[in-house]
């Protein structure tokens, strides 16, 4: 049975999977009309949230507290780092180091990571940068949404592809290690190729606790084919608890369509996303009452 039904933020910050212009029509709808989409969804079935640390989630966040304060503290929270684009414009200018240094510059907590720094050696090597990157960008959500929600950090993709393809678990196994222990939560990935994160796990003995990841009947973002992606979907839900996302395949698929298919899969969560407060009351119940009766 599916345990958690997630909203998702794509609409929110300007990603639709329906269309370049809906999706920017739906980022003017404003902070306090996607604000009542997550009191909506919550109402009507949603069990958590799931999104980018992006500046606007952080302002619907914001507004969530001061209106309703309880859905807030009851909602499950799988927040996504890093947001990608802002540290691809940063890295363009100083490069990783860069960036890290930065950080620790402009950082009031700092000092609370020297012991964690000087194990390093005192260099910024990449896991160091990573860890940073990742903690920088959830300081602010996580004096917002209440820490004890956070049920697991998701790292990626624009990440985690590229430790993957350069097969370094080193640096995976000691930026999560440190991110872990400053939290207290487990650390996931999302990957759209679920392929080669399963074998990168097993040849290196990698423990993914929770994976994100596409799934639809379309094989819609889903690499290196919809065949191949579900078998390592199967054999990656034995050890680790997987989040399915882009279910209804870019608007091509119905609700129910979605579901059906979900149907045959070994999930964890399942997330859906709209802008809109009365879609939230529509599609959350169907998705609530078919995936839990699974």
């Amino acid at each position: 049975m599916v345990e958690e039904i997630l909203l998702g933020d794509n609409p929110f910050i300007g990603v639709s999977h329906l269309s370049h212009s809906k999706a920017r029509e739906d980022s003017k709808l404003g902070v306090e009309t996607f604000a009542e989409v997550i009191i909506e969804a919550y109402r009507s079935g949603a069990t958590g949230f799931t999104f980018s640390t992006h500046p606007t989630d952080l302002e619907i966040l914001r507004v969530v507290r001061e209106r309703a304060p309880k859905v807030l503290e009851s909602l499950s929270y799988y927040p996504l780092v890093p947001y990608g684009m802002a540290y691809v414009r940063r890295s363009n200018l100083t490069g990783l180091p860069g960036i890290g240094l930065d950080i620790l510059k402009s950082s009031p907590w700092r000092l609370g990571r020297l012991s964690w720094i000087l194990k390093t050696g005192l260099k910024l090597d990449p896991s160091l940068v990573l860890a940073l990157m990742l903690e920088h960008d959830l300081k602010p959500f996580l004096d917002v949404i209440p820490r004890g929600r956070v049920r697991a950090v998701l790292v990626h993709e624009v990440l985690t592809e590229v430790l993957i393809a350069h097969d370094a678990p080193h640096v995976f196994r000691e930026f999560t290690g440190f991110f872990k222990e400053a939290l207290g939560v487990p650390v996931g990935i999302e990957t759209r190729n679920i392929c080669k994160l399963l074998r990168f796990a097993e040849r290196h003995g990698v423990e993914v606790p929770y994976v994100m990841t596409p799934l639809n009947k379309l094989g819609y973002q889903m690499a290196p084919s919809r065949t191949e992606a579900e078998k390592c979907i199967g054999e990656m839900s034995a050890n680790s608890r997987v989040i399915a996302i882009n279910i209804l395949a870019s608007g091509a698929l119905s609700l129910r369509e979605a579901l059906e298919y979900l149907g045959k899969f070994r999930l964890y969560a399942v997330a859906v996303g709209t802008s809109k407060p009365w879609r939230a009351r529509e599609v959350f119940p169907e998705v609530s009452e078919y995936l839990r009766s699974l």
